[in-house]
């Protein structure tokens, strides 16, 4: 069920985002203000969960900061990015930052490299040598190149 949520949502989330930023940024303030109104509701809907057994719980607290501080770094300088470049390809390439996970899981945790791993590396550079084709159409400039990595960092 959650999977299925997740497909559903998440392209949801990206076109509301892509729409309001190729329609609506005029600048920095306007996506922070988008993110504040956005983080606050998500905010109240899940303060509820960081109260178990009806004690609230300080490391739920710290790790929700650390986590919101990098979500919200990734959210303000994807819909900055998306906002001066192209939206597919931003996607993109923020989706394939999860590539350095797997990598650190491996380095770091000792965990096995499967045949799937490799398949999905060798798919994942084949996706993105499709994805980087030249094309005049992409508005891809120094500006974009430097929000985008911003984004990849924090992802």
């Amino acid at each position: 069920l959650l999977v299925v949520a997740y497909a559903i949502g998440a392209p949801l989330k990206l076109f509301v985002q892509s729409k309001y930023s190729k329609g609506y940024i005029r600048n920095f303030s306007d996506t922070v203000i988008f993110w504040v109104y956005i983080f606050l509701v998500i905010g109240l809907i899940f303060i509820p969960f960081g109260i178990v057994q009806g004690e609230f719980v300080k490391d739920i607290l710290i790790y929700a900061i650390l986590a919101g501080i990098f979500t919200v770094g990734f959210q303000l300088f994807f819909t900055l990015a998306i906002a001066c470049g192209p939206v597919g390809l931003s996607s993109f390439l923020t989706a394939a930052s999860s590539v350095v996970y797997i990598v650190y899981s491996i380095i770091v945790f000792k965990e096995p490299v499967t045949p799937l791993k490799i398949v999905g590396f060798v798919l994942f550079v084949v996706a993105l040598a499709c994805n980087i084709k030249k094309d005049p159409t992409k508005n891809i400039n120094g500006k974009w190149i430097t929000l985008i990595l911003i984004t990849c960092l924090l992802a």
